[in-house]
């Protein structure tokens, strides 16, 4: 369903007691907080992403290269064929305690936080690029979007903006029932996208995507 379905489910739930007096801004705006909070929760969305090289460069912001990132799934070094091995800090001072200023191919990846991730070892002369497979946090939905959320589990923004907007006419034995289909939808949704296998995510989103 789109955006824009959803909320006509939602319209149909409170005209069945009359409590229908919510405008659309108040709809989008609800269906984007529950869309934000399904996906955030259930890391549900997943993309990939090609960046260049940059010479000298250890520590990469990828929220700023990457479309809606999150997190770093796996990268593949695009020039050895490789996939990078994910590591830590303290793995990476066991090998060399500057290893902030070894050179050469990357070869692992240490995901700082949800901005920064730092490669070993860096490219003196950068040459080729790398690709990132990630987890995405949610984008705006427009009206004709439809959410990336699994299909057996969108029932999830139904509940919860029924639940949202009901407890705002302080409706709240109503709002209530509402919030606990969702919440039970929610962890389905996690326990689904948990059983999902990174091998799996990785060919799916080349055949989506024609990657080579």
């Amino acid at each position: 369903m789109t955006r824009d379905q959803i909320i006509e489910v939602v319209r149909g739930n409170l005209s069945q007691d009359g409590l229908d007096f919510f405008t659309l801004l108040d709809f989008t705006d609800s269906i984007q907080d529950g869309y934000n909070l399904a996906v955030g929760y259930s890391e549900c969305i997943e993309g990939y992403g090609t960046i260049d090289f940059v010479s000298e460069l250890t520590y990469y912001d990828f929220s700023t290269l990457l479309t809606n990132y999150l997190r770093p799934l796996a990268i593949f070094n695009n020039n050895t064929n490789r996939w990078l091995e994910a590591t830590s800090l303290k793995e990476l001072q066991k090998i060399d305690y500057k290893w902030e200023t070894v050179h050469g191919e990357p070869i692992m990846f240490w995901p700082i936080n949800f901005k920064y991730v730092a490669l070993f070892p860096r490219p003196s002369t950068a040459t080729g690029n790398m690709t990132i497979f990630y987890k995405k946090v949610a984008d705006t939905l427009t009206g004709g979007t439809t959410p990336e959320i699994p299909d057996e589990c969108v029932d999830v923004l139904e509940q919860y903006v029924t639940s949202d907007m009901l407890d705002q006419l302080e409706e709240y034995n109503k709002s209530t029932r509402y919030f606990k289909e969702m919440q039970e939808t929610l962890e389905g949704l996690k326990k689904l996208v948990n059983k999902r296998l990174l091998p799996d995510i990785i060919l799916r989103l080349r055949d989506q995507n024609d990657l080579d």
